[in-house]
């Protein structure tokens, strides 16, 4: 428990553990504990933002965290708050779950005018609660039972066009903030009475679709033809670093494939991709088209992050001479306003630092009463491997940690040249070592 008192407690205050204790708000017998003492206000609003039950607290006692009396680890717990694993601190009891939509006999169909177009529709509920359908953007004449689920109509002359039906589903669990709704799109192209040949039916995608810097975007494309023709998809005003690829008929429905890996670069603008299926050995030939808009954010800055790297943990002439690295995900050239906090291998908080040219930042702490044995970068939630100070010929408490004085920030930039030689070379080192054991 000695270990997680804050580095500000040191020998010279002369505070015994039991006050330290009292101060930091944690008790022995806490079954939850962690390394920042304001820990239950950050779960108790996590807990409410994700609509979930809020902790009890007893004192300093979670009462109502999961495998209480069973997860005594303070590893476990910082862990635990740091990743914001909820389903430790308000585990979500009886869930509700979304119910599932039946369209029989499919959401795509071809019909012509004069004739009756049925669909059955049906919705079943994992919790066994019940379930209200609805159907919305109806057309004229077109009739739907809620209570049945049929759907039908049969189009006049100036119904002949696609149309796009919009089916519900929507369960009433006992807690009706919990409700939750499931919608699919059926789409019903309308043809001339005795049409020999109809253009092909796109599966409707959604649009516009929010897409982030650095992850990869990935869309199917399917389209039916109610007269089994051949047929060919292909995208245009695709944007840089986009590819489609078609993939031919599987499962009764030609395929294709949208990928994407937006850059930096791209953020803040939004793509208009034309998607088309056409027939191929009909005539004349037929075709029907989807555009569909790619709106591109900005990455956040822990979804940046691909790897945070301590390189350089060096204690010279009672200096403690601190370097790394940021690797940033592909697409991904910086992320501006970063800020490293440095950390003893025990959590407890040494310094911080601005990150600068190319992910790098640079660090020397001094005076040092004590030298830490290990040292962690973390930035924005992303903690690096622990790096061991060198050279180990220093005392360090491995065991249970070192008690610190406040350390005063030095300018890395004014290191004396044989500093910086020992460093680099210390950095050729070790960023072998990284290399090799992060990755």
């Amino acid at each position: 428990m000695t270990d997680l008192i804050p580095h500000f407690f040191s020998k010279r205050h002369k505070l015994s553990v039991s006050c330290a204790l009292l101060l930091t708000g944690l008790t022995m017998a806490s079954p939850v504990v962690l390394a920042h003492p304001w820990y239950a206000d950050d779960v108790r609003q996590w807990c409410l933002a994700d609509k979930r039950p809020v902790p009890a607290f007893t004192g300093d006692e979670c009462t109502t965290c999961h495998g209480v009396g069973s997860y005594e680890s303070p590893t476990f717990h910082k862990t635990a708050y740091l990743t914001k694993n909820l389903d430790v601190f308000c585990p979500a009891k009886n869930l509700n779950n979304a119910p599932e939509l039946l369209i029989e006999p499919s959401t795509l169909y071809s019909v012509a005018v004069g004739e009756t177009l049925v669909m059955k529709i049906s919705a079943t509920d994992p919790d066994a609660n019940p379930v209200v359908l609805s159907a919305s953007k109806l057309p004229d004449q077109a009739t739907f039972d809620s209570m049945t689920g049929l759907f039908s109509w049969t189009p006049s002359i100036g119904a002949i066009g696609s149309h796009s039906v919009v089916i519900a589903a929507t369960d009433q669990p006992d807690d009706v903030s919990q409700a939750r709704t499931v919608e699919q799109t059926v789409t019903i192209q309308v043809t001339e009475s005795g049409s020999s040949n109809t253009p092909p039916l796109l599966v409707p995608a959604t649009t516009p679709q929010t897409v982030t810097v650095s992850e990869t975007v990935r869309l199917d494309i399917e389209a039916l033809d109610a007269q089994d023709d051949r047929l060919i998809l292909s995208a245009s005003h695709v944007p840089d670093g986009a590819r489609f690829k078609f993939v031919g008929l599987q499962e009764g429905k030609w395929k294709g494939t949208f990928t994407w890996h937006p850059t930096q670069n791209q953020a803040g603008q939004s793509f208009s991709v034309v998607f088309v299926a056409r027939e191929v050995d009909t005539s004349p030939i037929m075709q029907a088209s989807q555009a569909v808009e790619f709106v591109v954010r900005e990455a956040s800055a822990e979804a940046s992050i691909k790897k945070v790297v301590v390189e350089q943990a060096n204690y010279r002439k009672g200096q403690l001479n601190l370097a790394g690295r940021i690797q940033f995900k592909s697409g991904v050239a910086t992320v501006p306003g970063l800020l490293v906090n440095i950390n003893d291998s025990l959590g407890n908080r040494l310094g911080q630092v601005p990150v600068k040219r190319k992910g790098q930042w640079k660090l020397t702490l001094a005076p040092l009463a004590t030298v830490p044995c290990g040292i962690q970068a973390e930035v924005n939630g992303v903690y690096s491997s622990i790096r061991t100070v060198k050279p180990m010929d220093h005392s360090c408490h491995p065991g249970t940690g070192p008690v610190y004085d406040t350390y005063t920030p030095v300018d890395s930039d004014h290191h004396d040249d044989h500093d910086d030689h020992d460093d680099h070379d210390d950095h050729d080192d070790h960023d072998d070592h990284d290399d090799h054991g992060d990755d």
